[in-house]
């Protein structure tokens, strides 16, 4: 199972991805969606390009490989973007963003670990539920923003209603900037917030005569 997320990581969390974008509506609605298996043939189909392994200095390895292809031949690239209301009820699906993302290095399984376990150590929480909370909300992947608002590895959410880039920032003290782009300073925020929530809050008062 590891080596299969170690290989694949970026291109399933593009599978995920592309799923939603596909689900847009408006004359689009009544179309049949991609399968799974059409999506896997899409990748052996148009992802050819090597994997490059970057090593840095501090011991992390970053793996990079060219998705253009493939999300060019997805449905959702084969036009311009909608616009307007009638556009997935206006929602915009960023997908120039999407693709330079996709495209930037991404942390390898071990080096994620190692991220996991930092942050899980520094706020004292479970490394179990972040690895979790990061493997249903990107397969571990630091993608960019989705039409809701969420951003990178741990799908931390910034829209009028919702602050948890801004209040992270204020808790590990970095900028929401840096918790949008880089993997580890996103895990970082995540865990802040899981521990903010835990300890932090008041406690919920009871409904109960």
């Amino acid at each position: 199972m590891r080596k299969f997320i170690h290989l694949n990581a970026p291109i399933v969390a593009f599978a995920l991805i592309i799923c939603n974008i596909l689900q847009v509506s408006g004359q689009e609605r009544n179309k049949q969606f991609p399968t799974d298996a059409e999506l896997l043939n899409l990748v052996k189909k148009h992802i050819s390009s090597p994997v490059t392994k970057i090593k840095q200095a501090n011991g992390e390895t970053y793996l990079q490989r060219n998705f253009s292809a493939y999300l060019h031949a997805s449905p959702a690239f084969s036009g311009p973007e909608p616009q307007g209301a009638t556009a997935d009820h206006g929602h915009d699906h960023k997908l120039e963003q999407l693709e330079s993302f996709l495209n930037r290095p991404h942390p390898s399984v071990a080096t994620m670990e190692k991220y996991f376990a930092k942050a899980a150590a520094e706020f004292g929480v479970p490394v179990e539920i972040i690895r979790a909370y990061a493997q249903v909300q990107s397969n571990w992947a630091q993608v960019s923003e989705s039409m809701y608002g969420s951003w990178g590895v741990m799908g931390l959410v910034e829209n009028q209603t919702v602050k948890q880039i801004s209040k992270g920032a204020e808790l590990i003290k970095s900028t929401t900037e840096a918790i949008k782009t880089d993997a580890f300073t996103n895990i970082r925020a995540a865990a802040a917030l899981l521990a903010f929530y835990q300890y932090n809050q008041p406690a919920p008062q009871s409904q109960e005569g």
